[in-house]
């Protein structure tokens, strides 16, 4: 393999892993942002939620997300991803709204 060559690769294995964590970014950002937009839609506002249903819409909207970008998934399936939301976060009634 020529000096070009090896150059060539690993310029291309630069540019790969910063898209992806470029894409690993966009997932967290992707997550926190369906909370920001939760918040602004008053969701759970009449009725309030738990952290488990929070987390539930934001990790399922962060998988939508890596699913449609073709990047690895955190959780291979929602189940795993329900377990992980189970052990990680309390099932009581949450309300960011009150002052």
């Amino acid at each position: 393999m020529g000096w070009k060559t090896a150059s060539s690769l690993r310029q291309r294995s630069t540019v790969q892993f910063t898209i992806i964590a470029r894409l690993l970014k966009l997932c967290d950002i992707v997550h926190e942002g369906t909370h920001a937009i939760d918040m602004r839609e008053r969701y759970g506002y009449d009725f309030l939620k738990s952290h488990w249903s929070w987390e539930k819409r934001a990790f399922f909207y962060e998988r939508q997300f890596q699913i449609s970008m073709g990047v690895e998934l955190e959780y291979e399936t929602v189940d795993e991803m329900l377990v992980h939301i189970w052990g990680s976060y309390d099932n009581e009634l949450y309300n960011p709204y009150k002052n």
